[in-house]
């Protein structure tokens, strides 16, 4: 965490809202999991384990924008926020406007990664402190700084979107991108790709 030229209070900081926004965000997502369907049926240690991982990594996520701006107890709801929103981009968004389209996600990569990294770039924009990280987010009354970050998000929306367009494009004119059903039942590990 933090510069490799310095070490000190921010990089100290930036560490421990790192773990706990990836805390945060493991117990976020279990939560969540554990109020839906699963508490009807029980959770399987294996089923917890995801979720708990799952909700992990999104609150690492969201903590890679935000660690360095925001203080500990505003770490916590990075995380938190980050965990509740990835389970429902995962549990919701995915299986009723990505998957009927043909789009699928195994590995839950975008619920995870893209929705944890804009809610903690959003969130940075609100919840910076002068005192972390040298600006001013909403918490202290700057607004602006919400609107910057809404700015670089779409921005870096755009730019994936178009980018990943483009690349699948040229890599479907050389080589399939999806694997056969049948490789899909067999088991990809036994397929070369």
């Amino acid at each position: 965490g933090g510069s490799a030229y310095t070490s000190g209070a921010r990089a100290s900081t930036t560490v421990l809202n790192t773990l706990l926004a990836g805390s945060a965000g493991g117990l976020g997502w279990l939560a969540c999991a554990a109020m839906s369907s699963c508490h009807r049926h029980g959770m399987l240690h294996l089923t917890a384990t995801f979720h708990l991982m799952g909700g992990a990594v999104g609150g690492l996520c969201a903590a890679t924008p935000s660690s360095g701006y925001v203080t500990p107890s505003g770490s916590l709801l990075v995380g938190m926020g980050a965990g509740v929103l990835c389970y429902y981009a995962d549990h919701k968004f995915m299986s009723r406007c990505l998957v009927p389209r043909g789009i699928d996600d195994v590995v839950s990569v975008f619920p995870v990664h893209g929705v944890g990294g804009l809610w903690g770039t959003l969130a940075t924009g609100l919840l910076a402190v002068e005192r972390v990280g040298g600006v001013k987010g909403a918490i202290q009354g700057n607004w602006k700084q919400v609107g910057i970050q809404a700015a670089s998000m779409l921005v870096v929306c755009l730019w994936t979107t178009v980018g990943t367009t483009l690349i699948t494009f040229f890599v479907s004119r050389i080589t399939k991108l999806r694997a056969s059903h049948q490789e899909e039942l067999t088991g990809l590990d036994t397929r070369p790709h």
